[in-house]
């Protein structure tokens, strides 16, 4: 039974993204239980600084070669493979599966070599024994970018044939391995076993994977052809993929940087926000953005154009319907969001309030951050590569000097330090780091979207009435969920962990309601196109012993 359910298959786009976010969802949760148990644990301190600075070496590996491979070249080049000669696409795997193998063990050894003075340049506010503990976790960590790097590869694979269930309860285990380091090798190893966590995820998310590859008809072999023409392609291809990336890696290490030079648990604040900011996008962006990238390259690859822009309008108008109105959500419950998910233990009250404020700066920004990844796929798509990269250089310089402008001037006198309420705290410098990184990813999302629209000039006009409807029917849904919290008040003791739950769920839903309200009296496309999906497949699956002797329910 597991069998036939990990390998399910499913062609619809919809369908397979539902798959995607529902599987997103329960990964993000878990992820939530990893954050509430390392919020418990240690609260915004020097400790969790370390571990997530030790995170940005092993980082680096995994996004510079694969996410480089995989994003912008191996499923294009495979779907043009399999169409020609199923056992040529196959050797291309296995010779990819093996350079990336043994690229990814030759960088991590070296790297090893200069594990101490690249993290003192990732976090110079850290103290001699500080440094010491990153530098170790980051080489214990340095076997997750290796087991992430292949399984990536398997995920393409997985993704080109529309198994997407399998490649989306991945990350579940990655995210388990993680909380089964902090439960049982944190108490026994100290803060190594959060590294040793972190590997065992990695492989756990490489594990799930790799039987249903072989079902496929994957063979691994032990071979390397440097002169294959395909993966020089690849590597081709990687080259502007591979430079966005080590942008987008280096704006990571300034901010840890600018981050280890404020209060301790700066870096920790950072990162708590951003992972709660981050859940909308992988369940929705990020899932329509897998799901709908194999039918952008095969039409592709097929040359045609009018499925191209319909699969690609379909997606835009899918993320934006979601992600616009979970940003403003995000926004108007940032405080309940926080206290409800990490509130607990050593997560102190100021260490709650930051946190709020810079998720509310995250999420006002969550509707780009979710759609730029989609971007980048239908670039990737049309096999450029080169524009994405540019911009996304474009938007880290945008952001360090966004970053190092904001902490300067950054004080609880300002407008934004009473907007969110922290304006009778001392040192509220970390939310400057949130506000660069969403006015710059929002430039970046206009720019990007720019210059797809000049490229393949697709039509304006499905997109702008679509958006017309959504951010009216947002604004008026966030309204009401303001008046359902500030009303909810006068009926709960929101001092309790209970009364501030039931406040912040019971205003999200009247908010929610409204806004999928207007959107069916506004006839929203995307609705429509939900509902037909899902009805179909309900259709579908009605059990034969329901129905009756000549056919008819």
């Amino acid at each position: 039974m597991l069998k036939k359910i990990f390998a399910y298959q499913n062609s619809s786009t919809i369908g397979a993204a539902a798959i995607l976010a529902v599987a997103s969802l329960i990964s993000r949760f878990f992820g939530l239980i990893r954050d509430r148990l390392l919020a418990a644990k240690f609260g915004a301190s020097l400790e969790l600084d370390i571990y997530y600075a030790a995170f940005r070496l092993p980082d680096l590996i995994f996004n510079i070669l694969i996410v480089g491979a995989i994003s912008a070249a191996f499923i294009p080049l495979f779907a043009e493979q399999i169409a020609k000669d199923k056992a040529s696409a196959w050797r291309y795997t296995n010779n990819l599966f093996n350079f990336v193998l043994l690229s990814v063990v030759f960088i991590g050894i070296f790297l090893i070599v200069f594990t101490k003075p690249v993290v003192a340049l990732i976090a110079p506010g850290f103290e001699a024994q500080a440094l010491a503990k990153a530098v170790q976790l980051s080489k214990i960590m340095f076997l997750s970018p290796l087991f992430l790097g292949l399984s990536s590869i398997v995920s393409g694979v997985l993704q080109y044939f529309k198994r997407f269930l399998i490649t989306a309860i991945a990350p579940i285990f990655y995210n388990i391995g993680i909380i089964v380091g902090i439960i049982l090798f944190l108490p026994k190893f100290g803060l190594v076993g959060l590294a040793f966590g972190v590997v065992l995820g990695a492989l756990l998310h490489l594990l799930i994977q790799w039987p249903l590859l072989k079902k496929l008809g994957f063979s691994w072999r032990p071979f390397i052809e440097i002169k294959d023409r395909n993966l020089w392609q690849t590597l081709t291809l990687m080259i502007p993929r591979t430079i966005a990336s080590i942008s987008s890696q280096i704006n990571l290490w300034v901010i840890t940087a600018i981050a280890s030079l404020l209060a301790v648990g700066s870096i920790a604040i950072f990162n708590f926000s951003q992972n709660l900011s981050y859940l909308p996008i992988g369940i929705f962006g990020i899932t329509l953005a897998v799901a709908i990238f194999p039918n952008l390259a095969q039409s592709e690859a097929i040359q045609d154009k009018n499925k191209f822009f319909q699969d690609f309008s379909q997606g835009f108008r899918l993320i934006f319907f979601f992600t616009f109105p979970l940003g403003l959500f995000f926004y108007s419950l940032r405080a309940h969001l926080v206290r409800v998910v990490l509130g607990a233990g050593a997560f102190s009250w100021v260490d709650t309030r930051l946190t709020a404020a810079c998720l509310g700066i995250f999420a006002l920004s969550i509707f780009a951050q979710s759609l730029i990844p989609y971007l980048s796929r239908a670039f990737f798509a049309i096999k450029d590569t080169r524009t994405p990269t540019i911009l996304a250089v474009i938007f880290v310089a945008i952001n360090v000097i966004f970053a190092l402008l904001f902490v300067k001037i950054m004080s609880p006198q300002n407008f934004l330090a009473t907007l969110l309420r922290i304006d009778d705290l001392e040192d509220i410098r970390v939310i400057a780091l949130p506000l660069a990184f969403s006015l710059a990813t929002i430039i970046q999302f206009c720019l990007m979207f720019w210059f797809l629209q000049r490229k393949i000039k697709f039509s304006m006009f499905e997109l702008a009435a679509s958006a017309e409807k959504v951010i009216f029917a947002s604004l008026t849904a966030v309204a009401v969920t303001y008046l359902t919290l500030y009303g909810a008040v006068n009926f709960l003791e929101t001092n309790t962990f209970t009364g501030i739950f039931i406040q912040g769920l019971i205003s999200g839903l009247v908010g929610v309601s409204i806004y999928l309200f207007i959107m069916i009296l506004a006839r929203s496309s995307e609705l429509a196109l939900i509902y037909s999906v899902f009805r179909s497949k309900l259709r579908q699956k009605i059990p034969s012993d329901f129905q009756s002797e000549n056919g008819k329910i």
